[in-house]
């Protein structure tokens, strides 16, 4: 916050649909699917990201990259939850969303800008979802 860093954002990252997943798949088979999950969105962010799981299938990144290049980690998580290879536990195809917000946006408040990103998710799933929706600054 004091310098005014603009590289800073906080995801909140979902899986779409998930208590139709999880009623279609059942309870083991939910839980390996939120574990790939997990792990794709690790994999898919830079290593110095923190993460956090508010609920599973639901993940916080806190991430400091510019925009372009945050937008290609955006993009090629997006693409790696759609090729999770649920086929050995369902023939359900998944994906995700993601709330995108720059931390000045909400003057750098965690709290603020953990709701914001997960709203923000919230409102990409509505929109179709396999998606991110991002807040202006």
């Amino acid at each position: 916050r004091r310098g005014h860093e603009s590289s800073w954002a906080v995801l909140g990252i979902r899986l779409d649909d998930p208590d139709q997943i999880r009623s279609t798949v059942g309870e083991n088979s939910w839980n390996r699917i939120v574990t790939a999950f997990e792990t794709v969105v690790a994999d898919a962010l830079p290593a110095e990201a923190d993460l956090g799981r508010p609920a599973r299938g639901r993940m916080v990144a806190v991430v400091c990259r510019p925009g372009p290049v945050l937008r290609e980690h955006v993009r090629t998580l997006l693409r790696r939850v759609t090729e999770i290879d649920a086929e050995e536990w369902s023939d359900v195809q998944l994906s995700a969303s993601i709330g995108w917000v720059p931390a000045e946006s909400a003057g750098y408040d965690f709290t603020d800008l953990v709701q914001r990103a997960e709203s923000a998710a919230l409102t990409a799933t509505r929109l179709g979802g396999d998606r991110w929706e991002r807040v202006s600054p």
